[in-house]
């Protein structure tokens, strides 16, 4: 009898805390895109950016799908506080550069090779986006949102306000957690 008790709590006490509690998605969503510059043209707004390494926890980025470009039109500056008028998608773009890695990790572990030296080639990290689809004398808002799997968003570090003139235009770098206080200091009267 004893080695039977024994026999159904050993296993019961050595699977206790096997498993971790699940994880939200929103904890390994990817923090904000890298070196993210912004130039204009006669033809639109262009964007360039790098993949992010971490997730929002700070560990390094498993997921990633892509990236959402969402844009707002407003008429006065002020109006980026206004919750009525909503960011559209203007565009999605994908990242695979995730997927690539593991595939290269895969290669090295069948070569008995170690896999911390493994990387992607740059260009697989960098981005770009034009929107073609500007009027001049418009005032626009664009945030630049990376997606992993599941459609969870991750962090936005920039709003990026552009009064577009073509060459000319006025290009401003928003922090997104204290776009408040900017917006409010640049009201013209």
């Amino acid at each position: 009898m004893r080695s039977l008790l024994l026999f159904v709590i050993c296993p019961w006490v050595t699977a206790c805390g096997k498993f971790a509690p699940p994880i939200p998605p929103e904890y390994v969503a990817p923090r904000a895109v890298k070196e993210l510059q912004v130039a204009t043209d006669v033809n639109g707004v262009n964007f360039s950016w790098q993949a992010p390494d971490l997730e929002v926890q700070g560990k390094p980025l498993r997921f990633i799908d892509g990236y959402q470009i969402v844009r707002k039109e407003m008429e006065r500056k002020e109006q980026l506080l206004d919750d009525d008028i909503e960011y559209q998608k203007i565009a999605s773009i994908d990242d695979t550069h995730l997927v690539e890695l593991d595939k290269l990790k895969e290669v090295a572990i069948a070569e008995n090779r170690p896999t911390r030296r493994v990387s992607v080639p740059a260009e697989m990290k960098q981005f770009q986006y034009s929107d073609k689809n500007v009027q001049p004398g418009k005032l626009y808002a664009y945030k630049i949102i990376p997606v992993n799997q599941g459609g969870v968003e991750g962090e936005v570090e920039n709003i990026i306000r552009v009064n577009f003139r073509g060459d000319a235009s006025e290009i401003t770098f928003i922090q997104e957690s204290d776009f408040e206080e900017e917006i409010f200091l640049d009201v013209e009267p």
